[in-house]
């Protein structure tokens, strides 16, 4: 086995600790009840500008179909 090979496993070996580490401390570290309830809090706001996003290029669509509608009458 050539010392690059080991080299390179051992580095594979290091970012895998690493990434699990860093996942662990992520779900039990200081903390991490405030950030999972921060980011429920941002899907929140971000599903719910979506969808007034939405309501409002509806709204706007029915409204100018209705708008054209009452002028050719």
């Amino acid at each position: 086995m050539e010392l690059s090979d080991l080299t390179n496993k051992t580095k594979k070996e290091l970012n895998a600790k690493i990434e699990e580490l860093e996942s662990f401390i992520t779900k039990k570290g200081i903390g991490s009840g405030y950030i999972s309830k921060i980011e429920r809090i941002q899907r929140r706001i971000n599903i719910f500008f979506l969808l007034s996003a939405v309501t409002a290029v509806v709204g706007l669509l029915t409204w100018l179909t209705l708008k054209d509608g009452e002028e050719t009458d």
